[in-house]
């Protein structure tokens, strides 16, 4: 259905003046009440949905891990004595070695331009955790993102894993990379 990002933060840390300074960035959160996710959670934290008019497919957290890396393998003889068994003839095996070669590179080209492209929503979230973290508005705050198929205080999600993340460590290539279902814990540097 959706993609939706949520995120995890202290019981302590004020969701308002959070959300006050996450305006610049266009980012705010409200409390989601979401029995599964928060049984897994520390007593110590609160689980909350990014607020916002639509859900958060697009967002470029996690496109690397959700976008294919091309297939670069090349034609094997198994692949060619194949065609042949088919009755394929020696020029049409040609054009179709030909044809998947151009379309590896073709697929290669859109990946690599992909991920070297301009990433304006990875860098929002890396400028926000930034002043966040800089003003001392949160100690950590856990960032997980879940392709939806309900609502997000009823959906079954079980969290696979939690990593924790230096802030001083945390780069746009990792927000690229999310996993789905894995809590990623940015934390101050101590």
């Amino acid at each position: 259905m959706c993609h939706f990002i949520t995120a995890v933060i202290d019981k302590k840390t004020s969701l308002d003046s959070l959300n006050e300074l996450g305006k610049e960035y266009i980012i705010s959160f409200n409390r989601c009440g979401n029995e599964y996710v928060e049984k897994q959670l520390r007593e110590t934290e609160q689980y909350l949905a990014k607020h916002g008019k639509y859900c958060d497919c697009g967002t470029q957290l996690g496109m690397l891990t959700r976008e294919q890396s091309p297939d670069l393998m090349r034609v094997e003889k198994r692949d060619i004595e194949k065609l042949e068994r088919k009755g394929w003839s020696e020029n049409k095996i040609k054009r179709w070695i030909a044809d998947r070669e151009k379309s590896i590179e073709k697929d290669k080209a859109r990946y690599e331009n992909l991920r070297n492209g301009r990433h304006t929503d990875a860098d929002n979230w890396l400028l926000y955790f930034n002043k966040a973290f800089s003003h001392g508005q949160m100690a950590r705050i856990g960032l997980l993102l879940h392709w939806y198929k309900g609502a997000t205080a009823s959906e079954r999600i079980r969290v696979k894993d939690r990593r924790k993340i230096l802030i001083s460590e945390l780069t746009e290539e990792i927000l690229l990379q999310m996993e789905e279902d894995v809590i990623y814990d940015i934390v101050g540097d101590c």
